[in-house]
């Protein structure tokens, strides 16, 4: 009775929430999955809440899904086993914190058994339906992550403080929301009101037409966004199903575009960071842009920054949309036995791998330092920290080099997800990898990002930075590892924390 109860809670989750996105598919390649018969079926633990909508600070865990593949005559037929996530098409660990408010692509990879998979197949052809050929399905949904207030009972959502700027050149302004504030009145129906101030970053943005009548109409947005397609525009301010609309403006101001760099040649994965753009304005100015505050495209699913994804298979269109100065590029997946590692992250040959331990670091003649105790930020100074950095070897790939995490305060070192590039790394219990080659002859290592290794880490006047990078190592990315039992006076290697 409890089995059919919670299949029932689940089926009717599936029918009153979840989006239908997916083929099947041999590999989790995000871009297969927007059509198809497929649909999520999902809750939260053993409640029967969908697993659609979470707060800031809610953690993705005790996820209860399968992928439902529906059809007439022979009902639902469902792949649960091996399951796996991608969160804007990056891997989804279970624990993970959501930071950022926003609405984003939740991806589910499961499998069939045989002797499931033959069962159904069966079923499936006494009904005249063709039954999938892959014992894999992918599914994408879309999940919306809010601010931690009540916001089911908002009742009044009032404009405090608008946008500053309500006038933007074409592809030369960043869309910059941090001066807007919103009143909330929140309560029941019948009862009083309890105010509360949500700041721009407790809201979700989509940009449009002026006069769209639902935000869906329009793109999300996030702080740093270029706009490139001229006339009146609305920005709508959202949380859950309350919204605001202020109207702005974007005038002409591009000349011409020309697309600077691109994926290179041979890559199984590419992300947002590849491409970068070099728009000529109407002043006589030009700027370079990366692909991280562009609206980049393929198969028609948007990339998102801070998502690694694999290279559909055969020749695809990757769109940079750009307004009337749009760009399509082409992309081609190599056959597996052919693959060759990207020219921007060279194999092996002149770099060693790190081992495992406990390690100082050092750019130049300055310390690496997490400075702010347990939500340290890193910097560069002249103290040596108080303990040493744990990195740790947490894979290995011929083509994309050695895998490693570091830590400090038993915190993982990271960088943002949004606009990455002059992002300052700092403390997080969500893990985040980086690749890191030692090159003993010249005395120094590199570290990159391992999802998006055209990212490297260098130091800077103020801190510790992820840049985007390509060609000869500046000298503020050397950086020198320092085994930390080499030095006199090391610290124990026992964990301790630091008085809060």
């Amino acid at each position: 009775m409890k089995k059919q109860l919670i299949s029932s809670l689940l089926t009717l989750c599936m029918l009153l929430t979840m989006l239908p996105a997916a083929l099947a598919a041999k590999s989790p390649c995000v871009f297969n999955s927007l059509t198809g018969k497929y649909k999520i079926v999902s809750s939260k633990g053993f409640s029967g809440t969908p697993a659609d909508t979470f707060k800031v600070g809610e953690r993705f865990e005790n996820i209860r899904a399968t992928i439902g593949y529906f059809y007439s005559g022979a009902n639902e037929a469902h792949f649960g086993h091996n399951p796996k996530w991608w969160l804007n098409g990056m891997p989804l660990q279970e624990g993970y914190k959501f930071t950022q408010v926003g609405s984003y692509t939740l991806t589910l990879q499961c499998e069939m058994t045989d002797s499931e998979y033959n069962r159904w197949k069966n079923v499936a052809a006494k009904a005249g339906v063709k039954f999938p050929s892959s014992k894999t399905a992918v599914c994408s949904m879309k999940i919306n992550v809010l601010p931690d207030v009540n916001w089911k009972n908002i009742r009044e959502f009032t404009l405090a403080s608008s946008m500053s700027q309500t006038t933007y050149r074409q592809g030369a302004d960043a869309f910059d929301p941090t001066s807007i504030i919103v009143r909330a009145g929140i309560g029941r129906n019948d009862g009083e009101l309890a105010y509360q101030n949500l700041d721009w970053d407790d809201l979700t943005y989509y940009a449009g037409s002026r006069g769209m009548k639902y935000k869906e109409n329009g793109s999300q947005i996030t702080k740093g966004y270029r706009f490139w397609v001229p006339g009146e525009k609305d920005l709508w301010v959202v949380v859950g199903n309350k919204s605001i609309v202020i109207p702005f403006t974007v005038t002409p101001f591009v000349s011409s575009v020309e697309v600077t760099d691109e994926p290179d040649p041979g890559s199984s994965t590419f992300v947002t960071g590849d491409y970068s753009v070099k728009a000529n304005y109407k002043d006589g100015t030009s700027e370079v842009l990366t692909g991280d505050c562009l609206n980049i495209s393929v198969r028609g699913q948007r990339m998102y920054p801070g998502g690694e994804y694999a290279v559909p298979s055969g020749n695809s269109t990757v769109k940079i949309n750009m307004g009337d100065f749009s760009v399509n590029s082409k992309v081609t997946a190599l056959e597996k036995d052919k693959s060759a590692p990207s020219s921007s992250t060279p194999a092996n040959a002149k770099a060693t791998v790190m081992k495992s331990g406990e390690y100082y670091m050092k750019v130049g003649d300055r310390w690496v330092y997490p400075d702010k105790g347990y939500n340290y930020w890193l910097t560069l100074s002249e103290k040596k920290p108080d303990k040493p950095f744990k990195v740790t070897l947490v894979g290995e790939d011929k083509d994309r080099g050695p895998e490693y995490t570091i830590e400090y305060w038993d915190r993982y070192v990271v960088c943002g997800t949004g606009c990455v590039s002059d992002m300052q790394l700092h403390a997080d219990i969500n893990k985040v990898t980086y690749r890191i080659n030692t090159y003993s002859k010249s005395g120094f290592s590199t570290i990159r990002l391992y999802a998006r290794q055209n990212y490297l880490v260098k130091g800077t006047g103020s801190g510790v930075l992820i840049e985007f990078s390509k060609g000869s190592v500046p000298n503020l990315a050397k950086i020198v590892f320092i085994k930390a039992d080499t030095l006199s006076g090391t610290p124990s290697s026992t964990p301790r924390h630091p008085i809060l």
